[in-house]
């Protein structure tokens, strides 16, 4: 069955083997958010439903939960983000209309590869030819038998994890940094390339990358929101091609791309383009600090879970964060922060790293949190 994955959503749809769907529209429940519950009676809804599922009684709305009551021998729970019931009927997320088009375009056109990037990358038009997305399947990605370019043999992540990780950079991203929408698509049907899985990305028309032409255009404000990201992904391959130009009179807007690179298993690896940049030395604004100290990690940790990202990942997310977190509430820039993350010129371990190694070396953590907790008190020590 073709699906996809995101956890933007405005309705849900209950699958009934062998029956018609049940469409609910969550944003008619908005005025419901603060309440215990909302109830709808199911013969409002599909009076069809009744005569087969009589057990069904009602449907109870709050805040992201969908409950289905059934008799008392027979009740589940399920939540609106995509969890799948064990009773015959599973759930599914409403395509967003930028998904379907993607879909609908990949089940009749011919995939034509793209001389850009190094892994399959397939460009999606519009019928006057404009271009609307960039697909980029997982068996075709840097280091895969099946790479139609074989320009890498050593990618500096192991293949077949790139679209999971480019989903996740716009998730996490929460529209701070204007990362692309982006979606993984899964067993979508090809008309010449059989069926595949991988990430699909909307086409923001640009006036090409950021290597061509000088930072002194570039706001601060678009330096410190992608900084803001690369840290959290820890992103290993924030180059000048993995940003493009967007001109606006004097000036030109960013927009980060290209994630497959990003949230290794290991800490070790980070490059960003934009830490010489003297933007990247520069205070930070209230808006970016506030958005930092608002950041969630247990809310994008389940992100990252939801999407299958690996937990050696997760804490990779989590220990930048933490940094992060800290750096920004005593007055730290992007360049401090970057200069503990990256590895000197010599290849030593960087300052995170070495921190990291401190309170793992000789000591054992009975949960996360601890563990957490423990490198939270080195750097109010080891970060002034």
């Amino acid at each position: 069955m073709e699906s996809y994955k995101s956890v933007i959503q405005s309705q849900l749809v209950i699958r009934f083997e062998g029956l018609a769907d049940l469409v609910i529209d969550f944003t008619d429940f908005q005025h419901f958010d603060n309440a215990p519950s909302a109830k709808l009676s199911i013969e409002n809804i599909i009076p069809s439903l009744m005569g087969i599922w009589g057990t069904i009684s009602t449907l109870v709305v709050f805040n992201n939960y969908l409950e289905l009551n059934f008799d008392p021998k027979r009740q589940i729970k399920a939540r609106k983000d995509g969890d799948v019931p064990s009773l015959p009927l599973t759930l599914k997320e409403s395509l967003p209309e930028f998904a379907q088009q993607a879909i609908n375009y990949l089940a009749v056109n011919p995939l034509a590869l793209s001389e850009e990037g190094v892994g399959g990358t397939y460009f999606l038009h519009e019928n006057s030819g404009v271009k609307f997305g960039i697909f980029k399947p997982i068996d075709e990605e840097p280091g895969s038998p099946k790479n139609p370019k074989n320009l890498v043999s050593n990618p500096l992540l192991p293949p077949g994890g790139g679209a999971a990780r480019e989903v996740a950079a716009y998730l996490l991203d929460h529209g701070f940094a204007n990362v692309p929408e982006t979606y993984l698509l899964e067993n979508i049907t090809t008309v010449n390339n059989g069926t595949k899985t991988g990430s699909i990305q909307k086409f923001i028309p640009n006036d090409g990358e950021s290597s061509s032409v000088g930072y002194s255009s570039f706001l601060t404000e678009d330096v410190h929101r992608i900084g803001t990201l690369d840290i959290r992904l820890f992103n290993m391959d924030r180059n000048g091609e993995n940003i493009l130009i967007k001109k606006e009179g004097k000036t030109h807007r960013l927009i980060p791309i290209d994630h497959a690179y990003s949230l290794p298993e290991k800490l070790d690896g980070a490059y960003f383009e934009w830490m010489y940049w003297p933007q990247a030395k520069t205070p930070f604004t209230k808006e970016t600090l506030e958005f930092i100290q608002s950041l969630d990690i247990s809310r994008d940790s389940k992100i990252l879970r939801d999407l299958g990202i690996s937990e050696a990942s997760i804490r990779t997310m989590c220990l930048s964060t933490l940094l992060l977190k800290h750096c920004a509430s005593i007055g730290k820039n992007l360049f401090e922060i970057a200069s503990l993350i990256c590895r000197d010129l010599t290849g030593g371990l960087s300052k995170l790293e070495e921190m990291v190694n401190g309170i793992e070396e000789g000591n054992s953590y009975s949960s996360s949190e601890e563990f957490y907790n423990a490198f939270k008190d080195s750097l109010r020590v080891n970060v002034l």
